[in-house]
């Protein structure tokens, strides 16, 4: 809020929302890291990664809109990657994201307006965060909330982005994303449940 207020008053200061985005960045990356310093297992090292892509994609959308989206799209796909490696997904979600991009690639399309390279990146970031939230479904219930809220954030900006950047709009997905990327790291400090197998 204190960032989206500071942007109002002074437009021209990006050097003060880049100040902002790198704070609210580092605080998840911080505890996603101190997360991973207690489990040390494979997906809290990868989710850790995975936020530090988003910190650089979030900051990168302040000074060039070209940036943003491609290092969304490289941190929606490590995060897939990290999510399949830890958990193989069923063939459904496979068919159930291919849809899903096809249904968001027709919707981005059907978009009046001459929005040139972008509108591919739409595509690609639609797609990519897609795959995230499909195959987030067989982690752990606080990885699925965060990915689906990143998602949902991912389709407001877009959204916002065409009707032009409304105040309040934009303010909910910020809020919605901020929530996301929060609660991805706080995942990694869930305690381990070991299951004991008899002998």
């Amino acid at each position: 809020l204190i960032m989206e207020f500071y942007s109002r008053l002074l437009p021209d200061n990006r050097y003060v929302l880049i100040i902002f985005k790198t704070c609210i960045g580092l605080i998840s990356v911080f505890i996603s890291f101190y997360g991973y310093r207690k489990n040390k297992n494979d997906l809290s090292r990868r989710i850790l990664i995975g936020l530090v892509l988003l910190m650089i994609a979030d900051v990168g959308m302040t000074t060039n809109i070209n940036i943003g989206p491609v290092f969304h799209i490289l941190a929606y796909g490590f995060l897939s990657y990290a999510y399949i490696r830890d958990e193989k997904p069923d063939s459904v979600q496979y068919v159930i994201w291919a849809l899903l991009s096809c249904a968001a690639a027709v919707a981005i399309m059907a978009i009046h307006g001459d929005y040139g390279s972008l509108r591919y990146f739409a595509m690609i970031y639609a797609a990519a965060a897609l795959l995230m939230a499909i195959t987030s479904v067989d982690q752990s219930r606080t990885v699925l909330i965060g990915s689906i809220l990143l998602v949902i954030a991912g389709g407001l900006t877009i959204y916002n982005y065409v009707i032009g950047n409304q105040f309040f709009s934009h303010i909910i997905s910020l809020g919605t994303y901020y929530a996301g990327i929060a609660t991805l790291a706080s995942s990694t400090i869930q305690k381990q449940v070991y299951r004991y197998i008899p002998v």
